[in-house]
């Protein structure tokens, strides 16, 4: 396994809410700091709370502009396109859509990160999903790369993993962080003032994995993975009762359909790429 990694070029980072960006700030760093532009983009948004919804994309404003990402480079898709947060399963072809004008104006992408394939939170494995398939139809050469979030494989209920890589999504790369900076990261996590319940329950787990192990793992996506269940047994977002997997992936596998009768130039593409819905 590599002890070092970074992926040099510009670098698409899709996100499902303002504040998942914590899974990959040294990723965020170094694309930055390379000379490189990282495009930060949110697919969902707090539609239920206006006034929660401007809190959080400012605070996440101001955690990407300390990383010294160009303001123009944070786009808040999910706001535009009016996808609410926790819905991102029900409204695939509006994001991909979404996605494609992205892909069109972006020509320079050579990396993108997504989140895990883990089971953890739908919009997660919703933006997963349309990363990996938006990647191999409009940016194929570009390298595509998932960071773990938090899942609940082999843990009993209520708990849950954070930052655990699953085995089952392949090789393990290592992304090493200096002192420095794990102190650094651990200080941006307290940085999102409107989510204060939600990270009472992270930062425990967050911190000691930042400040100990001194890296996160990203791992290769894989097109196969997302006609797999993430992992055995219930996910979290099932044991929350937030959704199941088998609407979960019925959605996913419409929205496969409707790539195929509407990408006309790339519908062989898709075919050898994607199988059968």
């Amino acid at each position: 396994m590599p002890t070092e990694f970074f992926h040099s070029g510009d670098a698409l980072f899709l996100l499902a809410h303002p504040d998942d960006e914590f899974g990959c700030f040294e990723s965020i760093r170094r694309t930055v700091e390379s000379g490189h532009r990282a495009i930060i983009v949110f697919l969902t948004n707090d539609a239920k709370r206006p006034d929660t919804r401007a809190r959080r994309e400012a605070e996440s404003r101001s955690v990407l502009a300390s990383l010294g990402v160009d303001p123009q480079c944070i786009l808040f898709v999910g706001g535009e396109l009016d996808i609410p947060d926790s819905e991102l399963h029900n409204h695939l072809t509006v994001a991909w859509r979404g996605l494609r004008t992205i892909f069109q104006v972006e020509q320079t992408i050579s990396t993108v990160y997504v989140p895990a394939w883990e089971g953890g939170h739908h919009d997660h494995d919703a933006v997963h999903a349309l990363g990996v398939l938006a990647t191999e139809v409009w940016a194929p050469n570009a390298a595509t790369y998932q960071f773990p979030l938090y899942n609940s494989f082999r843990i009993p209920h209520p708990f849950f993993r954070v930052l655990y890589p699953l085995s089952a999504n392949g090789q393990l790369i290592r992304v090493r962080i200096s002192f420095r900076h794990r102190l650094r990261y651990i200080g941006l996590c307290m940085n999102y003032p409107s989510q204060r319940k939600t990270w009472v329950g992270l930062l425990p787990f967050v911190a000691p994995k930042l400040l100990f192990k001194g890296a996160y793992s990203v791992q290769p996506t894989d097109r196969k993975r997302l006609f797999e269940r993430p992992h055995l047994g219930s996910l979290f977002y099932e044991r929350r009762g937030w959704l199941s997997w088998d609407v979960f992936e019925a959605n996913l596998k419409d929205l496969i359909s409707i790539i195929r009768r509407e990408t006309d130039t790339t519908v062989e593409h898709i075919e050898q790429k994607v199988p059968p819905a």
